[in-house]
């Protein structure tokens, strides 16, 4: 038996098989266009996109790194999403945003065909079938959150290359490993600065099941001291210049939303045990439903049956490494899995949906390695046992699965596809950006000031100064929380903003706590509503979602006020 579980005969048909099948370059090309043709369709630009983009133009213009000119405030969460749209805005120059972001798209797209590439030369040397070859690369590199994130301006795409990169050094046959990994994680580090959570699930699984290395323990650790070094090396200038330019390492966007948690070791303990035993009634069930369900699913209107099917593919990947005689590559990232999705449950105050095509890194290798598994079990029952029927039940099954999972990956993305189309030509386009022109047309100067929740659109199209609830770009938010506390109502009286962009669930909310607040103190500018539009569209996957943005109304600020 080899280090992968195969006998040397299975090793050899296997080998044979994977010469047949595509070449690693082909993957790339055919996930590159897939991603493209995605975005095409859908034209999709996530909302917080225009967050970051906001900034990006601040700094391609001399304006500084800053979201709004003068606040010297890190209101942005990823350094790579930044930089790389604002070289591009430096590159092309002003009234071209739409082609910024469609070579935003290229590079991300990009990104994310290498990091298939990658993975599939490498699963393709250790001897997979190439169903189970095509299965692992479809929820691999084809999940709908991945594509959909990959296009829409978000970083996704840079973490999955260099997480990926990550677990083929350390379970693949890649040269000179150490440094690789280093890049990788310094990579990882500038993508995202919880970065070092997904890095260490997969060294430390790596560790705990070194035979999915094949390298002894200590080899390990050598391997990651001087990867740790690289990182130092190669992050701590940033961090350093972040402090000095910033007043602080960590981003404004992590001090608004963590506002009002507990701290020092204790207070965490308590919020991560209450949250453990009221939050969630079944462990992990928010996460595993979320890593393959649509971005926003828990809107409704997707099946339940679906919901929990994928749930149960990421339960079953979270757990696989239980299975003392499994594959040791998918012990390694079964456990791996488990440390990120314990994370993404138990630890931000909310995941968002971009953070779990992360996690799906190695949930995904880790579905693949067993239904690798499941392969050579079946063919080891059949070699041994000639009874025609039971050899015909295992091959249907272990042929369903893989084919299975490939048919409802690929129809949930499709159908995102559908829904996410509708949505960004009617709320997107015909509700937020209409109110951030509106708005920079009838303000009396760029200083006035705007208290609304959906930041990204608004706020880069208005140009206008933000108050925005957490406060991600606003330290006079975060202060004002510190004073009233998080009611809207108390924060709009506290901070006096010229303008309000309500929906009509946050209207309702600020009558009931606050009567006559609104009517006193501001009045109805405009009204912007799609319902209509939305209503006559005979079907959209996951409708709810468009409900949540259908309609706001802006409120202005009385001038006796």
């Amino acid at each position: 038996m080899n280090e992968t579980g195969t006998a040397p005969n299975q090793d050899l048909a296997g080998s044979q098989q994977s010469q047949a099948f595509l070449s690693p370059k082909i993957v790339g090309i055919a996930v590159f266009v897939f991603a493209m043709v995605f975005a095409f369709f859908t034209n999709h630009a996530w909302e917080d996109f225009y967050i970051t983009y906001r900034t990006s133009v601040n700094l391609a213009t001399g304006k500084g790194f800053v979201f709004t000119p003068g606040q010297h405030i890190h209101a942005y969460t990823s350094v790579l999403n930044t930089i790389v749209p604002a070289f591009f805005r430096f590159i092309v120059g002003e009234g071209k945003d739409q082609l910024v972001l469609w070579l935003y798209r290229i590079v991300s797209a990009g990104s994310l065909a290498v990091a298939c590439s990658i993975v599939y030369a490498q699963l393709r040397q250790m001897k997979f079938g190439n169903l189970t070859l095509l299965a692992t690369m479809v929820i691999f590199g084809l999940e709908a959150k991945l594509i959909d994130y990959t296009i829409n301006g978000q970083e996704v795409a840079f973490m999955v290359l260099f997480l990926s990169l990550s677990a083929m050094v350390l379970v693949g046959n890649i040269k000179r490993p150490a440094l690789v990994l280093g890049l990788a994680w310094a990579g990882a580090m500038y993508t995202r600065p919880d970065a070092f959570i997904y890095c260490a699930a997969i060294a430390i699984s790596v560790f705990i099941f070194p035979a999915a290395s094949s390298r002894k323990r200590i080899e390990l650790l050598k391997i990651f001291a001087i990867a740790t070094g690289c990182v130092v090396i190669l992050y701590l200038p940033w961090a350093l210049w972040a402090w000095s330019y910033y007043g602080s390492p960590v981003p404004h966007t992590i001090t608004a939303k963590g506002l009002g948690l507990p701290t020092g070791l204790r207070g965490q303990l308590e919020r991560h045990l209450y949250i453990m035993r009221n939050v969630q009634t079944i462990p992990l069930s928010q996460a595993c439903k979320s890593v393959y369900m649509p971005a926003v699913f828990f809107y409704g209107g997707w099946p339940k049956q679906l919901t929990w099917a994928f749930a149960g593919l990421a339960y079953i990947a979270s757990f696989y490494w239980l299975i003392p005689f499994a594959n040791p590559k998918a012990r390694a990232f079964s456990f791996a899995t488990l440390i990120c999705l314990y994370y993404l449950n138990y630890v931000p105050t909310v995941a968002a949906s971009w953070y779990y095509p992360n996690a799906g890194v190695f949930t995904s290798l880790a579905i693949g390695f067993i239904l690798f598994d499941l392969k050579r079990s079946t063919d080891c029952i059949i070699s041994h046992n000639p009874e025609q029927s039971l050899i015909r039940t295992l091959k249907l099954i272990r042929t369903a699965i893989p084919a299975i999972i490939i048919l409802a990956i690929l129809a949930v993305t499709c159908m995102v596809a559908i829904q996410i189309r509708i949505q960004q030509r009617l709320i997107e386009d015909g509700v937020r950006t209409k109110i951030g022109l509106w708005l920079k047309d009838n303000a009396k100067s760029p200083n006035d000031t705007v208290f609304l929740e959906c930041l990204g659109y608004i706020g880069y199209f208005s140009n206008l100064k933000m108050y925005d609830f957490p406060g991600l770009c606003s330290p006079e938010v975060v202060e004002a929380r510190k004073r009233v506390g998080n009611d809207w109502g108390n924060l709009i009286q506290d901070l006096k903003p010229d303008w309000l962009v309500l929906r009509v669930k946050e209207i309702g909310g600020l009558n009931s706590n606050h009567p006559g607040l609104l009517e006193s103190q501001y009045t109805v500018a405009k009204r912007i509503d799609v319902l209509k539009e939305v209503e006559a569209q005979p079907f959209i996957p996951g409708r709810d979602y468009l409900y949540f943005d259908i309609g706001f109304t802006i409120f202005k600020r009385k001038a006796n006020e």
